[in-house]
């Protein structure tokens, strides 16, 4: 059965291996320890007792980073990345309508896709090499690689983007003063995660697919705020959106009753996905 479940601290205590950096908000105190119980089993999740973020208890190996190895419709497939892309474009737009795009985990390269239909100069980077090379045989400029491994130039791009990537970075203190670095006076940092405290996965529980194993990190929309302006105060944050993310069906009409649905429940900020913008 899919749910959540609420462990004491004390009896599970010696299944924490690393007591000393739980949390990005710099305390190593230990709330609630809630189990996700999913279909195809079940992982555990701990919970800061000072700000409420949760991370990934004893996370394995990240298989994410190197899916997909394989792709039947390149261009169905991508055109699907520039579709789920389009709410956090659309707040960037309002601040920023062209120059040089990073696309940091861009995977096939939809969002760099997008970004180059709207007028912008757009380049991605990822981990999976076979993505990466199916981005680029569509035309798109991708780099295969590590972020902290590649030499971009100081000040050299006007927007940067990480979408639902975020939560997999174990330690990202050094990956956001890098973004800082690479971006121009006034440039935008745009990230957009899950939000485990909106109203969809309080209701299904484990059965809402944002909860991953794979994740260092399970954002609810306070959180997330939170732990970005612990890492970098240079940063300013200039807006705040609460979104859904994609529960597409084959069916249109349950396709539109799904839109309906979600849209209502963005309006009263209880979406499962937030996005944030931040302005240096």
């Amino acid at each position: 059965m899919n749910g959540i479940s609420n462990f004491d601290y004390l009896k599970m205590e010696g299944d924490i291996k690393d007591k000393s950096s739980v949390c990005l908000c710099g305390h190593s105190n230990i709330g609630r320890i809630l189990t996700i119980e999913k279909g195809n089993g079940e992982f555990k999740v701990i919970e800061c007792k000072n700000c409420g973020l949760k991370r990934t208890l004893n996370r394995v190996t990240p298989h994410v980073f190197y899916r997909p190895d394989k792709i039947d419709n390149p261009e169905e497939s991508i055109n699907k990345c520039m579709e789920w892309g389009g709410s956090i474009f659309s707040e960037i737009y309002k601040f920023k309508k062209e120059g040089r795009l990073l696309d940091i985990g861009c995977s096939i390269g939809g969002f760099v896709k997008l970004a180059n239909t709207r007028g912008f100069k757009g380049e991605g980077i990822d981990l999976n090499k076979y993505a990466i090379e199916v981005g680029k045989n569509l035309g798109l400029n991708l780099h295969h690689g590590d972020f902290k491994d590649m030499d971009f130039e100081k000040e050299s791009f006007d927007v940067v983007t990480l979408n639902h990537c975020f939560a997999y970075i174990d330690n990202p203190n050094n990956l956001i003063k890098r973004i800082y670095s690479i971006l121009k006076k006034g440039g935008i940092l745009g990230i957009s995660d899950s939000n485990c405290s909106g109203l969809l996965p309080r209701i299904i529980k484990g059965r809402w697919y944002g909860w991953h194993e794979e994740n260092v990190w399970h954002f609810s929309t306070k959180t997330l705020i939170s732990s970005l302006r612990s890492l970098d105060e240079r940063f300013k944050i200039v807006k705040v959106k609460n979104s859904s993310m994609a529960h597409h069906s084959d069916n249109p009409i349950l396709n539109f009753i799904k839109k309906w649905v979600f849209h209502t429940i963005e309006l009263i900020g209880q979406g499962d996905k937030t996005i944030v913008l931040l302005q240096k």
